[in-house]
């Protein structure tokens, strides 16, 4: 965005990756499969994004699960990008071996299923966040109390 940092749009930025479900939705199955390029093969975890999808259940179609995944996917390569300029190939590793001698589970791939592949253009996803922030912004603008409390 072009404007100036200020308090007020960090609290409603915060607002909407915090409190709109849809923007939560996407930010989980971000940090899931960004997690996932850091974690053994088969050790992959959504339960923090079935939780939430499972809430959204009367709100959201499939369709509109797998959109939100197609948003995820296309965050996720710019997130990996920076993360993996970052953690050398190295370092990976080391993660994965202190992460199998500690953990005491067998693999379960059937995580993997919640994977998609798709990945938005950058006018899509110029639209996503365009549309992520306007409806935001009208959710937050209709909880001012709400933003006020968080301030």
């Amino acid at each position: 965005m072009d404007s100036t940092k200020t308090r007020q749009t960090e609290i409603v930025i915060n607002y909407i990756l915090s409190y709109i479900p849809f923007a939560e939705l996407i930010d989980e199955y971000c940090a899931h499969n960004v997690e996932g390029r850091f974690t053994v093969f088969g050790f992959q975890d959504y339960s923090s994004f079935l939780q939430i999808q499972k809430k959204l259940e009367n709100e959201m179609t499939i369709d509109e699960i797998e959109i939100i995944k197609s948003i995820g996917n296309t965050l996720v390569i710019f997130i990996k990008d920076i993360l993996e300029s970052l953690i050398d190939e190295s370092l990976c590793e080391e993660i994965k071996e202190l992460f199998l001698k500690e953990i005491i589970d067998v693999p379960n791939y059937n995580a993997l299923k919640m994977e998609n592949c798709q990945i938005l253009n950058s006018d899509g996803l110029i639209k996503s966040l365009w549309m992520i922030l306007n409806d935001g912004c009208e959710v937050a603008n209709s909880n001012i109390d709400t933003l006020r409390q968080i301030e």
